[in-house]
Parts: C-alpha cells; structure tokens; sequence
C-alpha cells in the first residue's frame, strides 16, 4: 500500500502521524500532509489483550543511562503504580529498552515500554520487541516518532517503520500493543486536571480552594478589575460562560455578594466544581447558552475565548454572552491576544485572535468596548495567594497521571500545553456593554 504521491518525509504508510499542523501541512516538510484521510488497514493483525488495564500509569523519568538511578526511581514508583510508562526520547537518549524494562523490573515495577520509529530500523525493532517478549513485558506503545531536528551529529531520524505497522509487528510477536489516542487538550486541561487540582485543594484544606481554581489567567487583580466594572448589585444573577473550577465566581462571590451561575462545557469540571464550591453549575456549549434571554444581570467568561476553536465561534460566544445579559447589562472578559502574529507553535485547540481583530468581533457581536487593560501589567498577587497556588502546583505534579486507556496514550504524559507565561501573548481585560 505506497503513500500517496507528494511522499510522506517518514516514509509513512500508514498515515497520517500526530505531528500533522493545525493548517494541514506537514510538520517536517512546506507541503500538506501526504494522507489528507486515514489510510485504512488492509490486513489486520489480531489485537493480544492486555492483561489488565492498569489504574495508575506513572510516567517514568530518571538520569538517562544510569542503572542506579532507574532502579531507585522505580522503587518509589513501583508500590504506588500500576505500571510506569518507559518513555523514548529523541532529546535523551538511554539504554536500549529492553535494558530499561528488565531495570524496573528488577525491583518489582510493571514496565509499558515505548518504542519509537524515528532511531531503529526494522532489524533493531524487531530485536527490540523479541527481548521484550522475554521479559513479558506488560505492554509496548508503538509510535512512529516526532520529526524534530537532529540533536546530535551525524544522527539521522530513520523510519523505517510507521506505528501502526510497528503495532502489527508487536501483535504479531505475541505483545500487547497500545498506540496514542486523539485525546482532545481541551478535556485533558479543562477536564482531568481540573478534578485533580480539585482534589489536591480539597486535601490542602479551603483556603487553598480559590487561588488553586484561579491559576493561568484569573488573578486577583483583574477579577477585581472585571468586577468593578461589571458593579453588580448584592444578589445580582452573574453568569460565567466557561467556569471550569469555578474559582474566580467564588471570589466574585465572596467579594461582592452576586449570585453565580456556572457554564462549563467539560463533565469533569462541572463535577469538581460542583464539589469544591457548591455552586450551581450546567454543563454547555458556549455558542449555545442555555439561558433565557436577558435572564442574566451580568456575565463574564475569564480566559476562555481563545480556546474556541475559530473566528465563527468567537463570534458565536460573544453574541450568546449579549443574549442572556439585560438590557445595559455589563459582560466581562479576560483574553489572550495575540501580541505578535503569527505566533510560534502555538498550543493546540487554541485560537488568539490580535487586538484589532478581538475590538472587531466585540462590535460584530452588537456590543461596546467601556474599557480595557492589560492584566500583565497589573499588581502581581499577594504571597499569599501565591504560596497556596504552589501548594497546590506541587501536589497537582504528584498526581501527573491519567487511568490508562489504549487510545487515550497522549494523555499519559501530563497536562495540555497552556499559553500561560508565553511572551507573544497578551492577557487582556474587557468591559463590555449591552
């Protein structure tokens, strides 16, 4: 089964890889990708079930070649997890993986071992997988390998193989093969780390509750900001259009005496911050509100524009926030804009739209600018604030695993990338007006 014409730069078969760009091109090359749809398996081999799924799957990181640091790491980690995800990185190259199995396994750690395409050709992969074999290792994760420039003289990316062939070669020799999954960054950031950060906060104790829900772009100055703009009225109905832990409505709260509704389009969240808060929380899309027309007194949406996915969306957000407020009613927004375009990989599911183009979907949306101000030259948080939200950092990094699941691989290695601390970014403050 030949690729298409145009030539996929990793010799793929069976694409396309996970390292397409969001505009469809190739992430080593200046052309589309060489499989505009899946390739579809002609032959396929019989799946080898996994033993068992295991609930803890920590991903595994020590001193690269260097035997008694790997068995002192996975004799922490061994009690404590299920299995230890072994990774295999272009930037820190380690002993061949078998060796590193057979380490961990040593001192009583359940080895899933990654083995990529991009350093071995099919010779030194299927010597891989028979001493992999031996060991009855658990389970292999077959992947075709990140394009990357080289990092060392002389070492070329080989390819000879794509993971879905290599998975077919695992299978074949008797192996449990897992492969990465399409996990969406928005559930991972806004989903799974939401729950764990409203554990970890919950454990630390309640004054730690507001500052963790608030981390990345929900400050305290600029929620102040937001709210003296939005001047709600004690009691007054305040509608937070994509909440998530619902942090910055328990602060409104506190602070000014409104009524919070929370929107939040991921299940996790809502459940965490059900959990962490109490308050009232529906889970919804944010282009389709489900609140009456100009039920609400107010409403804001604290850092979630940008992670619409396109203009359309933006724009559909913003007239659904004008919908629901009264008449004269105030919307408040926190958005990250681009400072420059474009930008250098930004992170994926994200859009940040420019300035200009932001003011342009505001008036689009039928509403009015009353002001706006950049949250990063704003006063830094108090200490305390900050001691808690590294607590919380701290303890949210110990639960940087997710339960195993065969297509949800990419979420093994922890958290979404973020734009928080980007310097092509910009945080902006809005006022809005009905």
């Amino acid at each position: 089964m030949p690729a298409p014409s145009g030539g996929c730069p990793k010799n793929m078969v069976m694409g396309p890889c996970g390292g397409v760009r969001a505009n469809g091109e190739c992430e080593l090359a200046a052309q589309p990708c060489a499989f505009p749809v899946p390739e579809r398996w002609a032959d396929p081999v019989p799946a080898v079930p996994l033993r068992s799924v295991p609930l803890i799957l920590t991903d595994f990181t020590s001193e690269p070649y260097s035997a008694a640091s790997h068995r002192s790491v996975a004799a922490v980690l061994a009690p404590v997890s299920d299995a230890v995800l072994v990774g295999d990185h272009q930037r820190h190259p380690d002993f061949p993986p078998a060796l590193l199995a057979s380490l961990l396994q040593d001192v009583g750690a359940r080895p899933w071992v990654t083995l990529t395409c991009r350093d071995r050709n099919r010779v030194a992969l299927e010597q891989e997988l028979a001493a992999l074999h031996h060991l009855d290792v658990d389970a292999v994760l077959c992947v075709t390998g990140d394009g990357r420039p080289r990092t060392r003289p002389g070492a070329a990316p080989v390819f000879d193989l794509d993971g879905p062939r290599l998975t077919a070669l695992a299978a074949a020799a008797g192996i449990p093969a897992v492969v990465p999954g399409d996990a969406d960054p928005m559930e991972a950031e806004f989903g799974i780390v939401a729950e764990w950060t409203a554990e970890v906060a919950s454990q630390l104790g309640p004054d730690y509750a507001i500052p963790a829900a608030c981390r990345g772009s929900a400050q305290p100055a600029a929620l102040d900001w937001l709210l003296a703009g939005l001047d709600p009225a004690p009691g007054a109905l305040l509608v937070d259009v994509g909440a998530g832990l619902g942090g910055p409505d328990a602060f409104a709260a506190a602070e000014a005496g409104i009524r919070p509704l929370l929107l939040e389009p991921e299940q996790a969240a809502c459940r965490a911050a059900a959990g962490l808060f109490g308050l009232p929380v529906i889970q919804a899309d944010a282009t389709a509100l489900p609140v009456a027309d100009g039920r609400a007194d107010a409403a804001w949406s604290p850092g979630v524009l940008c992670t619409l996915p396109g203009r359309d969306a933006q724009l559909a957000m913003l007239r659904e926030l004008r919908r629901i407020v009264r008449p004269g009613g105030r919307i408040g927004l926190l958005v990250y804009v681009a400072a420059r375009l474009p930008l250098d990989d930004p992170p994926e599911g994200n859009r940040f739209p420019a300035e200009d183009d932001l003011d342009a979907l505001v008036r689009k949306a039928g509403l009015a600018v009353l002001g706006a101000a950049n949250a990063h030259r704003m006063s830094a948080p108090p200490a305390d604030w900050r001691n808690r939200i590294e607590a919380v950092d701290q303890e949210d990094r110990l639960l940087s695993f997710a339960p195993a699941a065969v297509t949800g691989a990419r979420l093994l290695k922890g958290r979404a990338k973020g734009p928080f601390g980007r310097k092509d970014l910009d945080l902006r403050c809005c006022r809005l007006r009905h």
